[in-house]
């Protein structure tokens, strides 16, 4: 009976190319694409983005309330920390809540008491 290396296993559990998903292989590449795709056709493509950071902008309209919530707490922290960026950051979030999109009323909720907050920190 051979046995395998303590390193043949360790090196076998990296060049695995691709995992195993409902039949087919997806790679790490191919789920980041497919990532984007998704934000992208429920992102609402009438809405500029004039902040300089869209890709956290995108993430607001995520389905998955862990993104949202730390994407909305990372716009007011960018907010707070750099005040020539709250107005616009602001304005996006109001955006967001204006435009016809796949944003929850809950969500919406919690958007506008983002806006008061970044309004009251730096009298907007």
């Amino acid at each position: 009976m051979t046995q395998e290396s303590l390193f043949g296993k360790f090196m076998s559990l990296f060049s695995k190319p691709a995992v195993k998903h409902g039949g087919s292989t997806l790679s790490a590449a191919e789920a980041i694409n497919m990532q984007n795709n998704y934000i992208a056709a429920i992102c609402p493509t009438d809405m500029p983005i004039s902040s300089p950071y869209p890709e956290i902008v995108k993430q607001l309209y995520s389905a998955k309330q862990e993104v949202f919530q730390a994407a909305l707490y990372y716009l007011q922290k960018i907010a707070h920390n750099e005040p020539e960026q709250a107005h616009n950051i602001s304005d996006e979030l109001s955006r967001c809540i204006s435009a016809k999109n796949k944003i929850s009323q809950k969500n919406k909720e919690l958007i506008v008491q983002a806006i008061a907050n970044i309004a009251k920190f730096h009298n907007i």
